[in-house]
């Protein structure tokens, strides 16, 4: 009994962490520069040489039919068939710096 538990947990557990750990590996594995987060409102970014995250975000969301319509304090906002679309610095999160982990 004990042993099925434990191994219903760790199974669990597994699970959970290939959920959260899926937007890493496409950021690895695909050409993508930006993933969102299962569950979550947090985006991962990529990111090459000098960007910064907010240009590489702007890029996807253009990519993706939004257009920036202002920024303000440390966020976007973006437009698309009259939604608005608002990201702050802390939903972003960088990954990746020139395809080394960003400790």
């Amino acid at each position: 009994m004990k042993k099925m538990l434990l191994g219903s947990l760790i199974s669990i557990a597994l699970i959970v962490l290939m959920v959260f750990l899926f937007p890493i590996g496409k950021l690895i594995f695909t050409e993508a520069n930006v993933v969102e987060a299962n569950f979550i409102d947090i985006y991962y970014v990529s990111l090459q040489n000098e960007e910064s995250e907010f240009e590489v975000f702007k890029q996807y969301m253009e990519d993706k039919g939004w257009t920036e319509v202002g920024a303000e304090g440390s966020g976007q906002w973006f437009e698309k068939n009259n939604e608005t679309f608002y990201i702050t610095s802390t939903e972003l999160k960088t990954i990746f710096v020139n395809g080394w982990p960003n400790f």
